[in-house]
């Protein structure tokens, strides 16, 4: 973008227009840095949270008016090279239908339900003994949940 230092002076309307996209694009700004304080402190404080709340030994908690619990979430993915195998797994797992493609969505809700099945302890894998094993990477991430009481 060219300046032009003998630039001419914009009509009133359109001065009036770029001064207070100016002032929203700084009040914008200041939003946006105070957001992203709140998320770092939210954060921390969360990790805080699952760390004590899993020591305690609580299934969950009642407290500011809600009730609070951890959660595992998994986080799936495929390596390019196992896309082929992961849709062959899925056909042996009887799930052929609903994985045409590998959409790690529909794979990880299949996942998390036989998981659950079968009684599944925080820590084991969700694809063990599925024909998936060792086809699909995983983790689980703790999350805190709440939900208000009432």
């Amino acid at each position: 973008m060219a300046t032009d230092t003998n630039q001419q002076v914009p009509p009133e309307e359109l001065s009036s227009l770029l001064t207070e996209i100016a002032e929203l694009r700084d009040k914008k700004s200041a939003a946006e840095a105070t957001l992203k304080a709140v998320n770092e402190r939210l954060d921390g404080l969360e990790r805080l949270a699952l760390e004590s709340l899993g020591a305690s030994g609580l299934d969950g908690c009642r407290v500011a008016g809600r009730t609070w619990w951890m959660q595992e979430e998994l986080r799936l993915s495929v390596a390019p090279g196992q896309r082929d195998a992961v849709l062959r797994a899925a056909q042996k797992e009887g799930i052929g239908d609903e994985i045409t493609t590998v959409a790690t969505s529909t794979l990880k809700a299949w996942l998390k339900e036989r998981a659950k099945e079968r009684g599944r302890s925080r820590g084991e894998s969700f694809a063990a003994g599925t024909a998936f094993d060792g086809l699909v990477s995983e983790f689980a991430e703790l999350q805190l949940r709440s939900r208000a009481v009432g």
